[in-house]
């Protein structure tokens, strides 16, 4: 296996779930792990576990869907590390009202905009980096939900 100390490593979604996991795992390993969600509060729990453990981590708050926000945050964990070596974009969400009888255009756009469009801006924005740098990993999470469309994961699925 890779050693991963010190490696720098930006989780979405980083402050429930898979994301959550991940960051405490990159963390484990030995990264210095920047979190980012749309929540504070949840980042900082997660802030807390790491550092508690001993790990390295910073808090980053971001909305995936606006990309001009990912590039911001982007430049400034490069500003900070000059690398950003592994990418974890596991930001996402559903809807409640998200079957075709009763999923709305708004509701949609949310999904799109932060499932699809979120991963791509952060994929976006880390690529040219780790071109420069010779290497990196990006680590793009879905739901099993997309793996069909049906009443219970709806059509932006």
């Amino acid at each position: 296996m890779t050693d991963l100390n010190g490696q720098v490593a930006w989780v979405t979604g980083a402050g429930t779930g898979i994301g959550e996991a991940g960051a405490v795992e990159l963390a484990d390993a030995g990264c210095i792990v920047v979190l980012s969600g749309r929540r504070r509060e949840p980042l900082e729990a997660v802030a807390d576990t790491i550092q508690n453990a001993g790990g390295t981590v910073e808090i980053e708050p971001l909305d995936v869907a606006s990309q001009p926000d990912v590039a911001a945050v982007a430049g400034r964990i490069l500003e900070r590390h000059g690398r950003i070596d592994i990418g974890v974009f596991s930001a996402g969400i559903n809807v409640t009202e998200r079957n075709w009888p009763v999923v709305s255009v708004d509701s949609w756009d949310d999904v799109i905009n932060i499932d699809l469009n979120g991963a791509f801006y952060c994929c976006h924005a880390v690529v040219p980096g780790m071109r420069t740098q010779g290497s990196g990993l990006i680590i793009n999470i879905s739901s099993m939900a997309a793996k069909g469309a049906s009443a219970l994961t709806g059509p932006a699925y």
